[in-house]
């Protein structure tokens, strides 16, 4: 495999990030159905197009060979109290099946945690849902603890 190159992403990146986060979407649909009713009430691009303008959001395209194969996201939190301190948030990664287990996604965890802290937060959080072991396993391994568990049900 060449060089990986990871770059900040533009609202010319909207297809790419869009198709990922439909491949994304799925891959959590397969988990739970509940996830797919985001598919079908929120227009994604119209959703990316002002994520992407936002200062307080970053997303990133991994590419081989100038071929893109992955995108990752974060964010920065606000707590309405100037003593608060900043959080940062790990919002989304999807790494095409064919790239996986080539250290994309840890490149795209470094960015994105630098980013943060060039931001001055003090503390990162994400969303992992706890049927996806393998990934709960990697991110505890960096650092992460488990500290709350959403719930769901259905209204009858």
């Amino acid at each position: 495999m060449n060089e990986i190159r990871i770059r900040k992403a533009t609202k010319r990146d909207i297809n790419t990030i869009c198709l990922f986060a439909k491949k994304l979407q799925d891959f959590h649909t397969h988990i739970d159905p509940y996830y797919g009713i985001y598919d079908k009430f929120e227009d994604h691009r119209v959703f990316y197009e002002g994520e992407l303008g936002n200062d307080e959001r970053l997303y990133l395209i991994a590419s081989v060979d100038e071929k893109d194969v992955a995108f990752a996201s974060a964010s920065i939190i606000h707590i309405d109290d100037e003593n608060a301190p900043k959080i940062g948030y790990l919002i989304a990664v999807y790494v095409e099946k064919d790239f996986r287990g080539k250290g994309i996604g840890t490149l795209l965890y470094e960015k994105r945690v630098g980013w943060l802290k060039e931001q001055g937060v003090s503390y990162i959080e994400m969303s992992v849902d706890v049927r996806n072991k393998k990934v709960l396993k990697r991110y505890k391994e960096k650092g992460f603890r488990e500290y709350k568990v959403n719930l769901v049900r259905r209204v009858e």
